[in-house]
């Protein structure tokens, strides 16, 4: 994975520095305090599906204390001296918990002492397909430590298939005590489980032809095969020498490659192929059992056509065999014919016509061979003029995001993606090429989408009050929070200094359902009862103001405050009205909208002198005096495609969009309709609305029950 190479190293300096730097601060804790923040920044840095293909272990050694996290598939092992011989054991297997599927990525943590005549073993599990731990430990032992570790990087660099092998090894005996290392008991050179699984699974591969075409083949290759031995000559049987670890290794990628190749592929079609047509039919278990009894009639016409069933594949098969043995007889008629013919004519016109044979076919050959190379080297040139064009469009792009020109680097990305589509794929260094070029696109893709991971800081944990209801609206204040549910009398003020919260009650609140903050601070409440009620969070007092609706039926869903005017939504009549403010509320008002589109469906909308309105699909629509104006997001990328909450002021050039489905905040610029910037982070689960601080360029977030806050 191309990102994976880039980040790899980054990472690994980050968590080395931030250990040395919490060994300075807390050494007794260092390690797994450096642990818990690795597994922050790794899910920050990592994509999920490049977690899955890493296998990571860090750890450290002080004072012949041994303490290691990993993830993935390690292996490791420590080799211990027990009386005058040496052993082993899996300290993954023995000490180390099942990794889980979700969860921090270092969740499993080793430590112990180690002894002066320790050795410890790590690798991948690859390294165990060719080597068992007893060679690895006779490798180890009988040698340098020097040298064992060249002979084995240069022995498994001698496996030609492309696995990977990576290894560690921790050895704290001195270079005299490993002089005098004797083993007592000899050890098994090969792994006899991975040898005999590979020969196992040859075998079964082998079986998979029928006998008699097996025979046929046989039969019809036999000939040419069978080397006549004289009777008077007696075959030896050859000493059988002991093989290297070389050798071994290769017997072992041999039988692996003829397993996974293209052999091991046309055997197993035929098989299923064979297995198909074989297998006998049998009755269906949807059919009721009791009409099968009930008529023997039918019963009789079930077994017939189950006996059909049998009989035809039987035929297809014979059938099959007999066209294997005609087709061998037919072949080799004609050869008897070619060779009679051939041996018939005279020495000279007969080397002649071998010679215009051989010429024919050098020929025929050669024309093939130049046809092939013509489109060989047309399609390379193709192939080359393609791929300098894709690389050519992305340092353009990049140099369009770099000169803030996103739309042309956009419509360069749309062009990559394109070719990419289209780009070979037919040899692994072309796919690897692909596939670093379309690393390359995604990073582009994510500059223009400005999407950047944060991690919230809590700002206040909600679940301590025990509420009988999960708070759906969200008010924040230079010294407190307020909050409510819907269809809830309650409206909570949380202390943001003392840390503390009250329920504020009154006999005028009702059921609350809806709010709006005014520009001089004070909260606008609407009830379930289309009552209008404003709080004044400076002296905690609630008044109520009288308002008359439109209609008689009036559903009020939402307000909103602009100047000296309330707005009000109306949703059964679908109607926006503007209502003057009067000495003890509001008047009547009169319709706003000059449009005759619904705005029943709307769900949430902010007022700045504008209203924007967004619905449930995730449409943003702006309104200026009444009228829908030109005002899209299709450059925001991915789109909205569900319900979101917006907020904006008049003394402000930014439209704050939070989409709960896909758990970000988005800043948009009204005016000149472009992304600002994203914000995600893995712990928006719960999303329900959103307070703003320009002042502070903070966002507050509700985010199931507790408030969050990120900068901007």
């Amino acid at each position: 994975m191309p990102h994976l190479k880039e980040v790899l190293p980054i990472l690994i300096n980050q968590m080395l520095r931030h250990y040395e730097e919490e060994v300075k601060d807390n050494p007794e804790n260092a390690f797994e305090h450096n642990l818990e923040w690795a597994n922050r920044l790794i899910n920050q840095m990592l994509k999920p599906n490049e977690l899955n293909e890493l296998n990571f272990i860090f750890g450290g050694i002080k004072n012949n204390q041994l303490q290691f996290a990993y993830n993935g598939k390690i292996n490791g092992y420590i080799i211990f001296k027990e009386g005058e011989k040496y052993r082993h054991l899996d300290l993954i297997k023995t000490y180390g918990d099942k990794q889980k599927e979700t969860g921090p990525f270092f969740s499993n943590l080793i430590s112990g002492d180690l002894s002066p005549d320790n050795l410890v073993i790590f690798c991948t599990a690859p390294v165990f397909d060719f080597l068992t731990i007893d060679r690895l430990e006779k490798i180890i032992l009988s040698r340098p430590m020097e040298d064992a570790c060249r002979y084995l990087e240069k022995t498994l660099n001698q496996i030609e298939n492309q696995l990977s092998f990576g290894g560690l090894i921790i050895n704290l005996l001195t270079p005299t005590a490993q002089r005098q290392i004797q083993i007592a008991s000899s050890v098994k050179i090969t792994p006899d489980n991975s040898i005999r699984r590979l020969v196992r699974k040859e075998r079964e591969t082998e079986n998979i032809l029928s006998p008699s075409l097996l025979a046929v083949f046989k039969n019809f290759f036999e000939k040419f095969e069978k080397k006549k031995v004289p009777n008077n000559e007696t075959e030896t049987e050859p000493t059988v020498q002991p093989r290297s670890d070389l050798e071994t290794i290769k017997k072992i990628a041999k039988i692996y490659n003829r397993i996974t190749g293209w052999q091991g592929q046309v055997k197993k079609t035929w098989r299923t192929t064979i297995k198909f047509f074989s297998r006998p039919a049998r009755p269906t278990e949807d059919a009721p059992v009791e009409k099968i009894i009930a008529s023997k009639k039918s019963a009789k016409t079930t077994h017939s056509k189950i006996q059909y069933k049998i009989e035809l594949r039987q035929k297809l098969i014979n059938l099959w065999q007999v066209g294997v043995v005609t087709i061998k007889m037919l072949i080799q008629k004609l050869w008897q014919m070619a060779r009679a013919r051939l041996l018939a004519l005279p020495p000279t016109r007969r080397y002649l016509f071998l010679g215009a044979v051989i010429i024919g076919t050098i020929f025929v050959v050669s024309v093939g061979l130049t046809y092939q190379q013509n489109s060989n080297r047309l399609e390379q040139e193709k192939y080359n003029q393609l791929l300098n064009s894709i690389k050519e469009k992305i340092d353009q792009a990049d140099s369009s995001i770099i000169y803030k020109n996103e739309e042309q680097a956009k419509k360069l990305l749309t062009e990559i993606k394109n070719d990419l589509a289209g780009f070979p794929r037919d040899t692994a260094n072309r796919r690897e090429i692909r596939n670093n070029l379309l690393a390359n696109a995604d990073t582009i893709a994510a500059k223009l989408r400005h999407l950047e991971t944060v991690v919230p800081t809590l700002a206040a944990d909600l679940t301590v009050l025990n509420l009988a209801c999960q708070p759906t609206d969200l008010i924040s204040t230079k010294l407190s929070f307020f909050f409510f549910c819907k269809n809830d009398e309650n409206f909570w003020q949380y202390d943001i200094k003392n840390k503390t919260t009250v329920g504020l009650t009154s006999p005028i609140l009702g059921e609350l359902k809806n709010k709006f903050v005014k520009k001089d601070g004070a909260i606008l409440l609407l009830n379930g009862q289309n009552r209008l009620t404003q709080f004044d969070p400076t002296t905690g007092s609630f008044s109520s103001l009288e308002v008359t609706w439109p209609k008689t039926d009036s559903e009020i869903k939402l307000i909103g405050h602009y100047n000296t005017y309330l707005y009000s939504l109306d949703t059964k009549n679908n109607l926006i009205t503007k209502h003057k403010e009067s000495t003890t509320g509001f008047t009547k008002g009169s319709a706003w909208l000059k449009e005759n589109g619904s705005v029943s469906d709307i769900t949430a909308w902010t007022i700045d002198g504008s209203i924007y309105t967004a619905k449930p699909n995730g449409t943003i629509n702006k309104f200026d005096g009444g009228q829908l104006q030109n005002f899209s997001l299709i450059a925001l990328d991915p789109q909205l495609n569900s319900a979101v909450k917006i907020f904006s002021s008049p003394d402000s050039t930014n439209l704050f969009i939070l989409d709960p489905g896909q758990k970000r905040m988005i800043i948009w610029n009204k005016k000149t309709q472009k992304l600002i910037a994203q914000y995600t982070a893995e712990e928006f689960i719960d999303l329900k609305d959103f307070s703003i601080d320009e002042k502070n360029k903070t966002i507050y977030l509700l985010n199931g029950m507790k408030i969050q806050n990120i900068k901007y």
